[in-house]
């Protein structure tokens, strides 16, 4: 291996950064850093110059992580920054790993699903300005004479915590006690919803054990000064007796004593036990993917897990508790008639939410409602 430099480029601008980061580079350069310390990362938002920034760093290897909305635009970007720097480029997140077909022919290979692990091995693999015995690397998906191979899966990591916590100098975040940190303390999502990919991506839900999140929570506080944390996870309140232990374990921090939450949770797993217990973590805001007031538009867009009078009784409890409470909803589902909005929009104004987000279906790749977008003919191509 030739300690080889990697420059990212993530398809979020600066300002989101500051409130939305991409953990996930976070906890891809945290990781290389442990495993292979004599490598070095440097990172782009979308937002800058890039050319600037890859000719200022001089990498080896250029990593280019999106999502399917920015996609083409990053396509685009392979093709540029291969016809000036000629090095490799490697792609990364979640469209190219639920779609490895659209590798583009200037990129050389793909990390798909979860990427620590398999960015080492790809590094390890690096000499003398190309990569080397690719066969045997799983997950990847790699170009070879113009063909595009892909590997049989990496098994996931386990335990969780062999992974360092993100690599926030890398990610440039500048939290303080006026600005909200992000952690996340989950990695997937047992609920299978058809706008959403996380399942599919993931294949399971695995969480980071009580004792790793409270530490990373007191790093927060210690080193940034914040006074409020977003727990970005899917489904932060999946596992009670998790949940239980946790707040356990904070009570005994003093560095955790004012600490606030706004946390992620589902509608049909919430009850008065629940509240208490993220009460006294100190959670002050809770936001639930309600999705839709029709019920045949939510069983749609949940498969049938929940009923819109569970989503109220949920909302009636959070109240109860004095949380703040924001709702996401979508509108648009296959099918959905004008009527079956508005009762959507009807549902909204009769649970007074404190906020609430309302969202156009969209069938991204690996999703259900693509396969169904594409079993209706409304999709005709793979092609994003």
């Amino acid at each position: 291996m030739d300690n080889p430099r990697i420059h990212f480029v993530v398809d979020t601008d600066q300002a989101s950064a500051r409130f939305s980061p991409t953990l996930g580079i976070g906890y891809l350069s945290s990781y290389m850093k442990r495993v292979l310390p004599n490598t070095s990362a440097s990172l782009s938002y979308r937002d800058e110059d890039i050319v600037a920034d890859i000719e200022r760093f001089k990498p080896d290897i250029i990593g280019l992580s999106c999502t399917s909305r920015y996609f083409s635009d990053f396509r685009k970007l392979s093709d540029a920054l291969q016809e000036r720097f000629r090095i490799p480029i490697l792609w990364g997140g979640t469209h190219i790993s639920l779609a490895p077909d659209a590798l583009p022919d200037s990129s050389e290979l793909a990390v798909i699903g979860e990427g620590e692990e398999t960015l080492v091995e790809v590094l390890r693999n690096y000499r003398d300005g190309s990569f080397q015995g690719l066969e045997s690397v799983l997950g990847i998906a790699y170009r070879r004479d113009g063909k595009i191979s892909i590997n049989p899966k990496r098994p996931l990591i386990a335990p969780l915590e062999k992974i360092p916590m993100p690599d926030t100098d890398l990610l440039r975040v500048h939290w303080d006690r006026n600005h909200r940190a992000v952690m996340m303390t989950s990695r997937g999502c047992p609920c299978k919803c058809r706008f959403c990919a996380s399942s599919k991506f993931w294949d399971r839900t695995r969480l980071f054990s009580p004792e790793y999140v409270v530490g990373e929570m007191v790093h927060l506080s210690s080193r940034f000064g914040v006074r409020e944390i977003l727990i970005y996870d899917d489904f932060f309140t999946v596992n009670k007796d998790r949940i239980r232990k946790i707040t356990q374990l904070a009570k005994d921090r003093p560095e955790l004593k004012k600490m606030k939450f706004e946390i992620l949770s589902r509608a049909d797993q919430f009850d008065d036990a629940m509240a208490g217990n993220l009460r006294e973590l100190g959670v002050y805001r809770i936001s639930f993917g309600i999705e839709s007031g029709n019920q045949k538009t939510l069983d749609y867009l949940k498969n049938g897990s929940l009923r819109v009078e569970e989503a109220e009784r949920a909302i009636r409890v959070a109240k109860s508790h004095k949380f703040e409470i924001a709702g996401s909803f979508i509108i648009g589902s296959p099918g959905e008639s004008a009527d079956e909005i508005e009762d959507t929009f009807r549902f909204i104004r009769k649970l007074g939410l404190d906020a609430v987000q309302i969202t156009v279906a969209t069938p991204f790749p690996g999703t259900m409602m693509w396969e169904d977008g594409k079993a209706s003919g409304v999709i005709a191509s793979d092609e994003w």
